[in-house]
């Protein structure tokens, strides 16, 4: 049997040779080119997905160098002072009582929905700025009406943000109930976020306008 197969390969040999030769390229076009010519799109799309990144991280970076330090934070704690991170009870009892000396009247009480500390709870709402908010109730003495006026006034332009929902006035007093907005950070957007760019004129012109309102 040996003998007519080495016989037999011997008197076939010049056919089986390129017979072999060509099967072994079928399988090399079929089995090894030919897949990698169908990943070829996917692996381009992941090097453009990847370059892009690159792009943005460097575009980023030279953001984060051109800008100051000194007026990243000044314009960071007057953000933070505008839409306060959490319910804070301080920065509120702070604009009540500077809007209340600059009109000439008297905060007398507050009540808020702070465990019940400093009063009745109350809900907390979504404001006009998809921002949540903060009710709070203030009684307001003070020697008219037009005081009455200057204090709503006055509150409205400062910080922490807010919004007079309703007003109730006697003859020489006022109930307020006011909406004080806060904004919690998402940490797990930030995480995310490889993009930094560089305020826009209106964002400039917005923190302008509220680091006038951040006043004592």
């Amino acid at each position: 049997m040996e003998e007519k197969l080495k016989s037999f390969l011997a008197k076939h040999k010049k056919i089986l040779v390129p017979v072999v030769l060509d099967l072994l390229a079928l399988f090399l076009v079929f089995w090894v080119i030919l897949p990698q010519f169908t990943e070829i799109p996917e692996t381009t799309s992941q090097i453009k997905g990847q370059n892009s990144r690159i792009t943005t991280l460097n575009q980023s970076l030279s953001n984060i160098r051109s800008a100051s330090d000194t007026e990243v934070d000044e314009n960071f704690n007057t953000a933070v002072r505008a839409l306060p991170t959490n319910k804070e009870v301080a920065l509120i009892f702070s604009a009540l009582s500077a809007a209340a000396s600059a009109s000439n009247t008297q905060l007398e009480t507050f009540s808020l929905s702070v465990g019940g500390i400093f009063g009745r709870a109350t809900e907390l709402t979504q404001g006009v700025t998809n921002a949540p908010t903060i009710t709070v109730t203030a009684r307001i003495r003070g020697i008219d009406s037009r005081s009455m006026t200057q204090f709503s006034n006055e509150l409205t332009k400062r910080l922490p943000l807010a919004e007079i929902k309703n007003i109730s006035i006697t003859s020489d007093s006022a109930y307020y109930e006011v909406g004080f907005f806060y904004k919690p950070v998402d940490t797990s957007k930030i995480e995310k976020q490889d993009k930094v760019t560089l305020l826009n004129q209106s964002e400039i012109n917005l923190l302008n306008q509220l680091k006038e309102w951040d006043k004592p």
